[in-house]
């Protein structure tokens, strides 16, 4: 389900940042450069001077999105003030009233529809970024498949039990956390990442001005200014206008 097994030759991947309530700029940026895939890295709602009302519009623009072929939505921290009304960890911008708007509009099968990876043309999407330790563990010797299962595993685990404490949800001592490393969905790019060998990656989470990136390890979250399209197995950074 969340590893894409079609001909990779014949498929363009368009990926998008961090959102925070601008979906009428990722409706833009999404009919702007079609493409065949299109992997939103999470962070949708919360932004400086929202509302209730707006964090409603974000919820029924990514419903929409998500009823659309080829579309794959990724689950960032800030989904995880509002995972299904759970606020399973608070975080900046967090507000009752937004979490109130967004459980109206949002079903469990909607919620259920965010994805906490993608993998397609060798390339893994997460919303933070994988780094080489998840936790205090480092990993020796990545195994993609053996990996999934443990995000899945993790993941399901944190929405039964309503906690971010499993290995790969937890938050980064840069972040407020107690790990050595966030987590995909907390880990900080310029203070926690270190990079896997043989790892391809791309993730928002950490604003930057500029994409930056540590060999094949993208980080992409410009406010929206930047996407990354992936062809061929070969990615690039592209300015939006």
């Amino acid at each position: 389900m969340l590893r894409d097994r079609s001909p990779s030759r014949a498929m363009k991947i368009l990926v998008v940042p961090d959102i925070h309530c601008k979906w009428q700029k990722a409706d833009y940026i999404v009919k702007r450069f079609e493409a065949d895939k299109v992997v939103l890295l999470g962070d949708y709602f919360d932004n400086f001077g929202d509302s209730p009302k707006l964090n409603g519009r974000t919820a029924e623009w990514l419903i929409k999105f998500l009823n659309e072929e080829g579309h794959i939505a990724l689950l960032g921290n800030h989904e995880l003030n509002y995972f299904q009304g759970k606020c399973i960890c608070q975080c900046s911008g967090y507000s009752k009233a937004k979490s109130d708007r967004i459980d109206q509009i949002m079903s469990l099968a909607d919620w259920r529809k965010l994805v906490p990876y993608y993998f397609s043309q060798g390339w893994y999407f997460t919303h933070a970024g994988i780094s080489k330790y998840i936790g205090e563990h480092p990993i020796n010797g990545f195994d993609p498949l053996s990996f999934n299962k443990t995000i899945e595993r993790d993941y399901e685990s944190m929405i039964m039990c309503n906690s971010f404490h499993s290995t790969c949800f937890r938050v980064g001592r840069y972040r407020g956390g107690r790990a050595k490393s966030g987590g995909i969905t907390w880990c900080d790019f310029n203070h926690e990442f270190e990079p896997i060998e043989g790892l391809k990656q791309v993730f928002g989470h950490t604003p930057l001005k500029e994409p930056k990136n540590i060999g094949d390890n993208w980080c992409i979250d410009t406010h929206l200014k930047h996407v990354a399209i992936i062809e061929n197995g070969l990615l690039r950074v592209v300015a939006v206008d």
